[in-house]
Formats: structure tokens, C-alpha cells, sequence
């Protein structure tokens, strides 16, 4: 009888302590896929402090995230729908295609997944600009657009024609002005997370864009194994140093920050790794993935 009461008390505690691992399992995995509020809170503070306040959101929401698996794209289908009907196809070398339609043509290299696309038509070079001038107002003539005007201008046919090639969903990561037209760098947007593999590079001027660089993989899907990515608070104060040595402007903040894919390439086989980018308002990017925070000294899970 003492026996069988003594193997249901040694039952009962190896339940009540299988449960109780169990739990602390759970509260674990809580406390590792969600950043608790206080944490958000600390960390805005201690932005403040340093003068450079935080005006994103950040996501409290921190499961692993799968890995994309990424295959060639098409790019001889995407130039030739680009192109329509009419269209001289050429092949140069190796992985090399060129495809000329009037003042356009489009070099396509398999091996690094870009297009490079240049147009003849458009002016370029010093007197591109000359055509980008706004009327003073009282007759007194014309005068020169400053860059933020030219950037404004010329903006929706730059992001028109990444559109073409990437979808609707795009985000303007870069711009600046440049002698060969006004530089925009766009990446792709899916589901509000950015392939930063898929992206277009484009000189546009008043005439039109003169020259650009699609560069473009297929996703595939996601692979079984997942990343467990550095929370957003903690990505936040490792950077803090380098943001504020960088810094060198009053009303710098903190914009957006925003989760998505870089490329990683090991030997033949190629993925997207999840990151985490943090915008400025200056446009000054840092992109985090697993790669970037092991350099960096971040600890990761």
C-alpha cells in the first residue's frame, strides 16, 4: 500500500513537473517571438535621449520568419513583353542577349540576373537639366528647379517604369542627381515586405528614362528552415552608436522600419535571408539580416 502511494505521489510530481516545463516552454518561446511594451518604451527613451527620436512603428511581433528559395527569372520573357511586337533579338556571348527595338536596347546577362536598358533618345549628360525650369511668376522668366523640385518632376516616370518591370508594389529607397539624369533606386514590395534581390535602377530625365538596371530572381517559395531575427529593440540600440557618429544634422529621426529579404548566395545555391532595415530621415539605410549582425557584434538566437 505505501509502495503504490509512493508511485502515485512520484507520478503526480513528474506530471505537475512536466507541466510546469511545459509552461516556462511556452512563456519562453512568448517572450522570444513578442518584444514586451516596456522594452518598446525603454528604447524610445532612449532615442529621445540621444536626440534622435523614434517616429516608426516598431513591430512587436518577432516569430522566425522563413527563408526564400530563389530561382533564375525569366528576363528574356520580361524584355520581350517590355518590347512588344517589334523587337531584334542578338546573342553576344556566353550568357549574354541583346534585344534592340528603335532607340532602345536591353543587354541581358543570365549570369548576374540584370538587364541593363539604355534608350538614345532622351538628352543626357550637363544639358539634361536645362529643361526643368518653373516660371517665376510677374513675367520676370524662368528659373532653374531646385533638386528637390527636379526630384518631385521627375519622380512618377521613374517609378512608372520600375513599375513595368517589378509590379506596382514598389519603395524608393534611394534618389540624388546625378550629370547623367536624376538617379532613383527602387526594390520590390510584396506584401509589406521588401525584395531587396529585385530591384531597378533608373537615370530619368525630362525626356524620358535614358538608362537603367533591372535586376530580378523568381521566389520560389519558402524553405522549411527558419531565422529567428535579432528583435527590433535590440537591433535598434546596437546601431545607436553608429547612427549618432554619422549623425551630423539636428532633426534627424528615425522613419521607418521595415522587414524584408536580402540576397545570399553560397556557391550555386542562392536565398532570400529575413531582415531588418531601419530608414532615416536623412534616407540613410541600415539593412540587418544574420550576416550584417554577426559582423556588426549583434548577438543573435
Amino acid at each position: 500500500m505505501n509502495e503504490r502511494k509512493m508511485m502515485i505521489v512520484i507520478l503526480a510530481i513528474l506530471v505537475l513537473l512536466n507541466i510546469g516545463l511545459f509552461g516556462y516552454g511556452l512563456y519562453q518561446r512568448s517572450v522570444r517571438d513578442w518584444i514586451p511594451e516596456e522594452r518598446v518604451d525603454q528604447i524610445r527613451q532612449i532615442y529621445a535621449q540621444a536626440g534622435i527620436p523614434l517616429e516608426a512603428e516598431i513591430d512587436r511581433d518577432n516569430r522566425p520568419a522563413a527563408f526564400l528559395e530563389l530561382a533564375e527569372a525569366d528576363l528574356d520573357s520580361m524584355a520581350e513583353e517590355f518590347l512588344g511586337d517589334s523587337f531584334d533579338k542578338s546573342y553576344i556571348y556566353g550568357t549574354q542577349v541583346q534585344y534592340s527595338s528603335e532607340n532602345i536596347q536591353i543587354m541581358i546577362d543570365r549570369k548576374t540576373h540584370t538587364m541593363t536598358y539604355t534608350d538614345s533618345s532622351p538628352a543626357i549628360g550637363d544639358s539634361w537639366q536645362r529643361s526643368l525650369t518653373r516660371d517665376n511668376g510677374a513675367g520676370q522668366g524662368e528659373a532653374q528647379l531646385s533638386e528637390e523640385e527636379e526630384e518631385l518632376a521627375l519622380l512618377p516616370a521613374a517609378a512608372a517604369f520600375a513599375q513595368q518591370w517589378l509590379g506596382e508594389q514598389i519603395y524608393k529607397v534611394e534618389s540624388e542627381r546625378q550629370r547623367e539624369g536624376f538617379y532613383f533606386l527602387f526594390y520590390q514590395r510584396q506584401e509589406d515586405r521588401l525584395y531587396s534581390f529585385n530591384q531597378v535602377q533608373v537615370w530619368v530625365t525630362p525626356d524620358g528614362v535614358a538608362k537603367a538596371k533591372i535586376t530580378c530572381w523568381e521566389v520560389k517559395g519558402e524553405t522549411k528552415e527558419e531565422y529567428h531575427l535579432t528583435p527590433a529593440d535590440e537591433i535598434l540600440y546596437a546601431l545607436l552608436k553608429t547612427m549618432q557618429a554619422e549623425a551630423n544634422e539636428e532633426g534627424l529621426a528615425v522613419k521607418e522600419i521595415l522587414r524584408g529579404y536580402e540576397l545570399e548566395t553560397d556557391g550555386e545555391t542562392q536565398r532570400g535571408i529575413p531582415s531588418l532595415t531601419v530608414v532615416l530621415s536623412n534616407g540613410a539605410w541600415y539593412p540587418m539580416n544574420c550576416i550584417s549582425l554577426a559582423e556588426d557584434g549583434v548577438q543573435t538566437n
